[in-house]
């Protein structure tokens, strides 16, 4: 069963159309449109996650949200935010994920203390 010219023309008409139309759409037409990213304060950001403010100013370093916009300025991004929270782990994980691991102490067992003012017999 063969198309005629027309009959590919039609077809091919068609394709570009719903092509075009898809683009046009918000997100190419397939996905529902994303969160717009909104940039927190400390403290709206540690409302959000249920921590205190003085939690997420000790981890900023360790955490993929942090925006720093200048020297003493850091927001937070509430789209880096959700997506964090959605694959979060629990535990010491979260922060340290598991190819880095919390490390061994290194303190060693020293023994018990003793007085430096008896004498050793």
């Amino acid at each position: 069963m063969t198309l005629g010219l027309e009959g590919l023309l039609d077809e091919l008409a068609e394709r570009i159309a719903a092509a075009v139309v898809a683009r046009l759409e918000p997100n190419g037409g397939s996905r529902p449109p994303a969160e717009p990213d909104h940039l927190l304060t400390l403290t709206q950001a540690a409302e959000r996650l249920g921590v205190k403010p003085a939690w997420l100013r000790r981890h900023a370093g360790t955490l993929p949200f942090v925006r720093r916009l200048g020297h003493k300025t850091v927001r937070y991004s509430s789209a880096a935010i959700t997506r964090w929270l959605a694959g979060a782990r629990t535990g010491s994980q979260v922060l340290r994920g598991p190819e880095n691991p919390r490390p061994t102490s290194t303190i060693q067992r020293r023994g018990p203390i003793r007085d430096p003012r008896k004498a050793r017999s």
